[in-house]
């Protein structure tokens, strides 16, 4: 497992999670991602070489998966918001389930959701820059040219300020580098194509 191949021998699910966790504990992110490497090659065999189903081994996958993107989430502060607004692999994987599937595991999960804890860096925006970008705004998205989709509780339009060369990219917090952009025109930067 610590070299990301295939178990040579057939593991329990206790024992999976065991060495998964310590490789975790031991290695970080780096040692759970390769751990996760050797969980898919040894699904992958024992589905398509032994025709065997390995339900619980894929939870236990997906499990861990998750604690491997709030780890990198922690280490890149860029990733965070990637991390808690984009599909997950599991859920890309729910879409594709058959509805009646779908419904079933509804029916059989836990209702009370897990909580992780994610701590993260973020950088300190300057505020006058900011009221600059939003003020020349005049309450119109840059990209799509729609008013605010609401006003704030202040009576202001709602836009966010976005920066046309992310902070985490060496991008420069000033009023040259951002433009103010309505929440879909924003969400589509970020996780569709960047077209400003």
């Amino acid at each position: 497992m610590r070299e990301g191949t295939t178990p040579k021998r057939n593991l329990s699910l206790g024992d999976f999670d065991y060495f998964v966790t310590r490789m975790a504990s031991e290695l970080g992110a780096q040692g759970l991602g390769t751990a996760l490497t050797a969980i898919r090659t040894h699904i992958r065999y024992r589905e398509e070489v032994n025709k065997i189903a390995q339900p619980g081994l894929r939870r236990l996958h997906d499990r861990h998966a998750k604690t491997l993107r709030e780890m990198e989430a922690r280490r890149d502060p860029q990733s965070l918001s990637a991390f808690l607004a984009i599909r997950s692999d599991d859920e890309a994987r729910a879409m594709r389930l058959p509805i009646e599937e779908l419904r079933r595991r509804i029916a059989a999960a836990d209702p009370l959701p897990r909580k992780v804890l994610v701590t993260t860096e973020v950088f300190q925006r300057d505020p006058h820059v900011v009221a600059q970008v939003l003020l020349k705004a005049a309450g119109h998205c840059h990209r799509c040219g729609h008013a605010a989709p609401f006003t704030r509780r202040d009576g202001s339009p709602y836009l966010e300020v976005h920066h046309l060369v992310p902070l985490s990219e060496g991008g420069q917090d000033t009023v040259e580098n951002t433009v103010a952009l309505c929440p879909n025109c924003h969400r589509q930067q970020h996780h569709g194509t960047r077209d400003l």
